[in-house]
């Protein structure tokens, strides 16, 4: 079953994929993206996480779908799994208090599963904290990085990623693309459920 679901959301994001870059040519004067940064949210849990890597890591459909766009088409990727839904939980020890670690932390050894220089996994707590309760690091995993970016690249693009929602004034605890895509689909599913409701009041 979530062989299934992963193989059917590799192929609806292989569809949104090609919309974006076909956007992208168009309102570019024919210029294609020359490298694709995507932060992937909504894995699903270790096992469902396999599954999705298999159909939209290296060398899976989503790579070709994108490939598909035009012939010889072959843009540098960086693709980024999106974990925030953590059981863990960081502390900082600060003159013998044990307290929330600030905006901007990130631990990339030690606890992670993979801490090479290309393909690693880190956790980060990009914003502020209230005091009355534990912070909630986010996992990243980068599982492509054929624009051959440094540890320290990936991890400053994602912090600053996480200053650029224009709803909110401050760092928030995910990228911004992240953010957005679920205020879209929120936006969506309520707007259906609205007309929905609509159309039976008036029948």
């Amino acid at each position: 079953q979530e062989e299934v679901q992963a193989k059917e959301r590799t192929e609806i994001f292989g569809k949104f994929m090609l919309d974006a870059i076909d956007n992208f040519t168009k309102k570019n004067k024919g210029t294609r993206p020359e490298q694709i940064i995507i932060y992937r949210d909504g894995i699903g849990g270790p096992t469902m996480t396999q599954k999705v890597l298999k159909s939209e890591g290296p060398g899976g459909a989503l790579t070709q779908a994108i490939k598909s766009f035009a012939e010889g088409y072959d843009p540098k990727l960086l693709f980024v799994f999106v974990d925030k839904k953590m059981s863990l939980r960081l502390f900082e020890r600060t003159n013998g208090d044990v307290c929330n670690p600030g905006p901007g932390t990130i631990v990339d050894q030690g606890i992670v599963e993979d801490d090479g220089q290309s393909l690693f996994d880190f956790f980060m707590i990009a914003n502020n904290n209230p005091r009355t309760a534990t912070a909630q690091p986010v996992h990243y995993s980068v599982v492509v990085n054929t624009m051959n970016l440094t540890k320290t690249e990936i991890e400053e693009i994602t912090y600053h990623q996480c200053y650029n929602y224009y709803g909110f004034g401050g760092p928030i605890k995910v990228p911004a693309c992240v953010k957005y895509a679920q205020t879209i689909v929120t936006y969506i599913h309520d707007n259906e459920f609205s007309q929905k409701n609509k159309t039976e009041w008036l029948d």
